[in-house]
């Protein structure tokens, strides 16, 4: 069986429930967020900007999903 990968753009409140959700399935998790601090554990956290098109390209080159979470409603 293969491992999904699964990107969340975002780290709040709403990054942080689709990642949740997606680490009980069994997926592999990398969130973004603009300091690189992991706020989940088990998730892969990567530093940077999400307006930079170079950087949301590589994070996201080898994801089967990425989620868009930043600036959610609450």
């Amino acid at each position: 069986m293969t491992t999904e990968t699964h990107v969340v753009f975002g780290t709040g409140p709403a990054g942080t429930a689709v990642a949740d959700a997606l680490l009980s399935r069994g997926a592999h998790v990398r969130m973004v967020n603009r300091s690189g601090t992991p706020t989940l554990p088990g998730v892969e956290t990567v530093g940077g900007d999400a307006t930079d098109k170079g950087l949301a390209c590589e994070v996201a080159a080898d994801a089967d999903t990425v989620y868009f979470c930043l600036d959610a409603p609450h």
